[in-house]
């Protein structure tokens, strides 16, 4: 499941990447426009640490 995950977020990155890449080319210039993905992923990296999984907490016995 991990494994189509990642699978999918690759495709639509490489696939949304490329057109967003050429429509800030076309309207300013090719430098700018590959500077967009660099910043997003100087971003994911700042944000990594939030989509850590969370430990789970072991559950209370409750005796009854």
């Amino acid at each position: 499941m991990a494994v189509a995950r990642v699978n999918l977020f690759n495709y639509m990155g490489f696939v949304v990447g490329a057109a967003l890449i050429g429509v800030v080319a076309q309207s300013s210039s090719l430098r700018l426009a590959f500077l967009v993905p660099a910043v997003l992923a100087v971003g994911i990296v700042a944000l990594a640490r939030a989509f850590r999984p969370r430990a789970e907490r072991p559950q209370a016995v409750v005796a009854g």
